[in-house]
């Protein structure tokens, strides 16, 4: 039978906030999944993790896909069994096999993931922000087939892998693999098999290093992570709603178990925020990554054994190990324009029992300075549209100050994109190909207004005024002027002050001070 999942922007930014992406301040370089206007948006590579539960027979509705709540098991776990009925013995000795087989709890042991294609697929944005939102889909086919079924003492091992690929099973995107035990199951009832493919074939898992991590990061779950990560993954297993697993544990928490897979997730956010931190750590003059829009994170390989279940409102430790060096990647990249491998091993440790949660853990990811560097907006072919050059149907817009430039598809290289800057306000940021917006009937572009030009870097002289201000005072996170449909300041603005007690310092200080001959009134906001 064959499978296949639908998805839209709204299941990749749904699957990120089941993470917890975008929960603290130290979260800004994540909104790249969580909102779809974003320049650079895109979807986490775990999300793949999610297709065996949402997959659905051809048979049924694309449409409905990722509009329901799937049974348990869902239907492409429930097709193939945990245990196939053509590994028994002796077929015909359960007239109810599902029923048999419900009575030995499954375990999921081991997880491992390889990305053949670079990221998962966007679905595509609407030519222009408006009513329709994103709301075309992307569609791909699922392929599940058991290749281990081993006999033991304590159970059976069953691993299986399954392939993602394109609608028309052309283009591979990565194969998963998965090992359960099935507790107690009788051994002599199995007929062992192993169709020879193994996680050897990429990996091979090794303890970690004795010595210090290279980068450690915490993560507290929340009371509704649980809650929201079935909603995102589609598995509506209860065990991750009520307490009965840790009711039989011998653990004196009583909550909710937090999905394998959510854990593991984990460390792919620990691994991009060390890379993050590490590669941007250095003067900006000693390295080839200049922003955090430079870099390229690509995974190709994340595997983990689970080893401790974690439960809803445990503190989650991710260590790494690494043995690359900073001015090693710097260099590789500036000679050869090629992406450089770098591995990792990591665990997963529950903060407070200290227990290892997720062993042997491995990733390999590809590091690489975007193709879409330099500036685009002030490239005399686009200075040429209108005059010597037709005027095109497609435009992009500065999400500063929303000025708009004319430019074709061609204009951002043959890559996915380009890094672009705005002529008008400075702001830069990654335009992708499959991002640009076409241009609505009835509408024309004009020359952007003197005025309104002076109007936008006065306010933008506006907000840097208020920034060097406030900076004083304490460490400032965003500054936002209100303005009006036209553009122009409303009189008053929002700051963020990272730290509570700066921005009662800012208040208790500037209130009352004056700026370009106005007197400041600084108070908290509302919300």
């Amino acid at each position: 039978m064959n499978f296949d999942v639908s998805y839209t922007a709204k299941d990749l930014i749904l699957y990120a906030l089941s993470l917890g992406m975008g929960s603290t301040a130290a979260d800004t370089d994540e909104l790249m999944y969580l909102y779809e206007w974003h320049e650079m948006f895109s979807s986490v590579p775990t999300f793949f993790l999610t297709f065996t539960f949402w997959a659905t027979s051809t048979l049924k509705k694309r449409d409905l896909h990722m509009k329901r709540i799937p049974p348990f098991p869902p239907p492409l776990m429930a097709h193939e069994q945990v245990i196939p009925k053509r590994f028994l013995r002796n077929r015909d000795e359960h007239s109810d096999y599902n029923q048999f087989l419900s009575n030995f709890p499954v375990i999921h042991t081991w997880q491992s993931i390889i990305w053949h294609d670079r990221g998962v697929e966007i679905p595509e944005a609407p030519s222009q922000r408006g009513t329709e939102g994103h709301s075309s889909s992307v569609t791909v086919h699922v392929r599940t087939e058991t290749v281990a079924v081993q006999p033991k003492s304590i159970g059976t091992f069953v691993t299986t892998q399954t392939q993602i690929t394109s609608l028309d099973c052309i283009r591979p995107i990565c194969t998963m693999e998965s090992s359960a035990l099935v507790m107690g199951f009788p051994p002599e009832k199995i007929v062992p098999f192993d169709i020879g493919i193994s996680r050897s074939a990429y990996h091979s898992p090794k303890q970690c290093e004795r010595q210090e991590p290279s980068f450690q990061w915490s993560y507290q779950t929340f009371m509704s992570q649980a809650l929201l990560y079935r909603m995102a993954s589609g598995d509506s297993n209860h065990i991750h709603v009520d307490t009965s697993v840790s009711e039989q544990m011998d653990t004196e928490q009583k909550a909710p178990i937090l999905h394998g897979l959510f854990t593991l997730a984990l460390g792919f956010r620990a691994i991009t925020k060390f890379l993050r931190a590490t590669l941007l750590s250095q003067p900006s003059d000693h390295r080839s990554i200049k922003t955090a829009e430079d870099m390229v994170i690509d995974f190709r390989y994340l595997e983990g054994k689970f080893s401790q279940p974690a439960f809803v409102g445990d503190s989650l430790c991710v260590k790494i190990w690494s043995n690359f060096l900073v001015s090693e990647i710097n260099t590789l990249i500036v000679k050869r324009r090629d992406p450089v491998k770098v591995s990792f091993v990591f665990v997963i440790v529950n903060d407070t029992t200290g227990k290892i949660l997720v062993d042997c853990g491995m990733a390999e990811v590809e590091i690489s300075v975007s193709q879409c560097t330099g500036t685009l907006l002030h490239a005399e072919s686009q200075a040429e549209y209108g005059k010597s050059l037709e005027m095109p149907s497609t435009y992009v817009t500065c999400g500063q100050c929303g000025s708009s430039y004319a430019l074709k598809k061609e204009d951002l290289g043959g890559g996915t994109g380009r890094r672009l800057e705005c002529s008008v306000c400075g702001h830069a940021w990654f335009q992708s190909q499959n991002r640009i917006m076409e241009l609505g009937d009835n509408f024309e572009m004009v020359e952007l207004p003197e005025r309104d030009m002076k109007r936008i870097q006065m306010n933008i002289e506006e907000e840097e005024d208020l920034w060097d201000t406030f900076e004083k005072v304490g460490s400032v996170g965003e500054v936002s002027l209100v303005r009006d449909d036209q553009g122009r300041n409303r009189g008053f603005a929002f700051i963020t002050m990272r730290d509570t007690a700066d921005g009662e310092k800012a208040m208790a200080e500037l209130d009352g001070l004056e700026l370009n001959g106005r007197a400041l009134s600084v108070r908290e906001s509302n919300n």
